[in-house]
């Protein structure tokens, strides 16, 4: 049935022959018997999304709607591989022609906590759903055969129609279980039903005594005898003059010799305040929500804050979320195949203390070498890292390098290098200018200062760029252990049937794995930050990652840094086996050598490749967005300066070109002022950066309405 069909259709489908069921166990209870939940009108809980209990409905469907799902599949050996482009993706990550994968999994987590059921409608087509509606659940009944088990379900579209019949196929029911009706589901809704019902009264009281003038009611009375013509006319003068929002606060003056008498406690005697705080925190308590995750920061720190969203993702998102993959693994899996299951990334954060406890006492127990540490970071190995140290001394075992070898260098000897002027006072002028540069960006680096509109705009996209960057090295690694074990096979055991030549990578099969893998990562990438791009400018628009522009930039620029990734790696492979073969070396030390190759490739170079696609990316959408607002008409390059930047992006902050011109053209060649060696931009023409391997520099835009100053701001060549 096609899902717009579904929504319009008026008369009954007629439905399919029944297949023989398996006959249940006795013991299940007749439907008749069973509470038929949610109690009432679960409408009534739809509606019920107000105050602390949609603070609390509202924070678990962000949290949930916002984590990625994974499809895997299991090999007949036992492995498990991720499928990266899948129909069942697909079908979840647009589920129909009007809601996003976002969208769909807010609405499902909203019905589930307010009214304990969310029933997912399938398009099928061929047997396979190919799209998905999500129906209201106070609008579902379920309808039991003779067995006791479904046998089908009728739905209200619309509720002046008469309700449609929906066979069992086509529908899943993801729900809370409910102890009192195995068919059903129970919301968390209910277990606070008593706390926001004293919430609801509450506010209601507050309200009606704003109303009825900020007093308490009194009574009038007087020893004289009076009609009932003269009590009505008293009630209604006193009302006119004294009730009411606008006549608060007005000075009562008695004739008659009336008196009048307080009946009722003032709003300070009850504590309100006090109650509401008590009843607040239940319906916190109950869903599961810390103060801080719905912003609450009174008797809130840093500490526990950190530990109340800690506790929200181990005790509440992640049980949720795992009840809902389990749902669909058992429902909405088996339509796309077998030996498929969906998975999703853990929503718990990483335990950072936790973690760095754990490294120092590796370190300082010789369990762990500081390049095991840091390859666990992400970080380039160093030189004498790969030596277990001392428990008391921290040196490195065995015997120290000889004088003069390689070692550690402060980070900043390369800047000084590179300055070779004539003159002595000329080349100690240009030293202070250096040093005066590398102190101001530690200075910079390390006051705790508000930041900048630049730093701030920095932060956010380099924000976005981290995580992907965390996905793109996890992927080249898995790629390069791939790769390694392919090398090994192809070199076999006997040192004479190696063929130079033939132990390499296929460049054009892995060009289409890294399509295929990376392509959907930096599409995502894109979307994320041209949207925040658009945002910050104030344009209401997503950008359009359907362009050309941007399919033309993933084919090419994936295909081009698969080529250069595994070019290198062929170049290295060979390098190192005929230096081996030179060597007379056997199978087991030229296999540590392709080992050492795919070694630096799994640590530095997955840095540096995933840093530098990641930031172009990045920087391309950026770019994307600025064309497609309309209000920008150039981009000023922004470079981050700390410790780590070159005199390259040093020199280039600040400068501005025009939208649809280039910072550099290909072949260009870059000198800083007191660099001796220029920059020579050999790989293509730079419109944005990166301007090199491992560039954190970025763009940000120069609006229409100011003028792009031509002379002295575009980059010396």
């Amino acid at each position: 049935m096609g899902l717009f069909s579904f929504l319009t259709r008026k008369k009954e489908i007629t439905q399919p022959e029944k297949e023989k069921t398996v006959e249940l166990p006795a013991v299940i209870p007749s439907p008749s018997t069973m509470t038929s939940l949610p109690l009432g009108k679960s409408s009534d809980y739809l509606k019920h999304a107000v105050g602390w209990v949609y603070s609390c409905v509202n924070a678990i469907a962000n949290y949930i709607a916002a984590i990625p799902i994974h499809l895997y599949k299991r090999k007949p050996n036992g492995d498990v591989e991720e499928i990266l482009n899948h129909e069942l993706l697909d079908l979840l990550y647009k589920v129909n022609p009007f809601t996003t994968k976002f969208d769909h999994f807010w609405s499902t987590t909203q019905y589930l906590e307010l009214a304990g059921e969310a029933p997912w409608f399938l398009q099928l087509e061929g047997g396979k759903p190919t799209a998905l509606l999500l129906l209201r659940p106070d609008r579902l009944q379920i309808k039991h055969g003779k067995d006791q088990v479904i046998d089908h379900y009728k739905y209200k579209p619309d509720i002046s129609k008469n309700p449609i019949t929906i066979a069992k196929e086509e529908l899943i029911l993801l729900k809370y279980p409910d102890p009192e009706n195995i068919f059903r589901g129970r919301g968390t809704l209910r277990a606070a039903v008593r706390s926001v019902d004293l919430e609801t009264y509450s506010e209601e009281y507050n309200i009606e005594f704003f109303k009825n003038s900020a007093r308490p009611d009194i009574i009038l009375t007087t020893e004289k005898d009076i009609t009932q013509s003269q009590a009505d006319d008293l009630r209604a003068q006193w009302n006119k003059k004294y009730r009411g929002e606008g006549n608060k606060f007005k000075m009562a003056i008695l004739t008659g010799g009336l008196k009048h008498e307080k009946l009722s406690l003032s709003q300070k005697d009850m504590d309100f305040l006090e109650q509401q705080r008590f009843t607040r925190d239940k319906i916190l308590s109950i869903f599961g929500c810390p103060k801080s995750v719905v912003g609450i920061s009174d008797d809130v720190n840093r500490a526990n804050a950190e530990a109340g969203n800690y506790s929200f993702a181990r005790w509440t998102i992640r049980p949720k979320i795992r009840r809902i993959i389990e749902q669909l693994n058992e429902f909405l899996v088996p339509f796309f195949g077998q030996d498929l299951f969906l998975d999703f990334e853990d929503p718990v954060p990483e335990d950072v203390e936790l973690k760095y406890k754990r490294y120092e006492n590796a370190l300082k127990n010789g369990w762990m070498t500081i390049n095991e540490v840091r390859e666990l970071e992400g970080l380039e190995p160093i030189d004498g890292g790969d030596q277990p140290m001392l428990p008391m001394t921290l040196v490195p075992v065995g015997t120290p390098p000889e004088e003069g070898k390689k070692g550690i260098k402060p980070k900043y000897h390369k800047e000084f290098a590179r300055i070779k002027p004539k003159g002595k006072s000329k080349k100690i002028e240009l030293i202070d200018k250096t040093i005066k540069k590398l102190a101001k960006s530690i200075v910079l680096s390390n006051q705790d200062k508000p930041m900048t509109p630049e730093e701030r705009w920095w932060r956010q996209q380099i924000k976005i760029a981290d995580h992907f960057e965390a996905l793109f090295i996890s992927r080249l690694r898995s790629i390069f252990r791939r790769q390694e074990k392919e090398i090994l096979k192809k070199m076999g055991v006997k040192k004479a049937n190696i063929d130079v030549d033939a132990i390499k990578i296929d460049v054009k099969k892995e060009a289409e794995v890294f399509i295929e893998i990376f392509s959907p990562i930096l599409r995502t990438l894109i979307r994320e930050e041209g949207d925040r791009v658009l945002g910050s400018l104030g344009v209401g628009e997503g950008i359009n990652i359907t362009s050309s522009y941007v399919n033309n930039f993933l084919k090419t620029r994936t295909k081009k840094f698969s080529k250069m990734v595994n070019k290198t790696t062929n170049e290295r492979i060979r390098k190192q086996l005929i230096e081996g073969l030179a060597e007379g070396e056997g199978m087991q030390k030229l296999g540590r050598r392709v080992n050492e190759v795919f070694k630096k490739a799994k640590r530095s170079r997955a840095v540096a490749i995933a840093r530098s696609e990641t930031m172009r990316a990045t920087n391309f959408a950026a770019e994307q967005a600025y064309k497609q607002s309309g209000i920008v008409q150039g981009e000023q390059w922004l470079t981050e300066f700390d410790e780590r930047t070159c005199p390259y992006c040093m020199e280039m902050n600040g400068k501005i070109v025009k939208l649809e011109e280039n910072f550099f053209e290909k072949g260009d060649k870059f000198r800083p002022t007191g660099v001796e060696t220029p920059l020579e931009i050999k790989y293509g023409n730079v419109p944005y950066p990166p301007l090199h391997t491992r560039c954190r520099c970025t763009t940000i835009p120069v609006l229409k309405e100011k003028a792009i100053k031509k002379d002295g701001k575009k980059a010396k060549k």
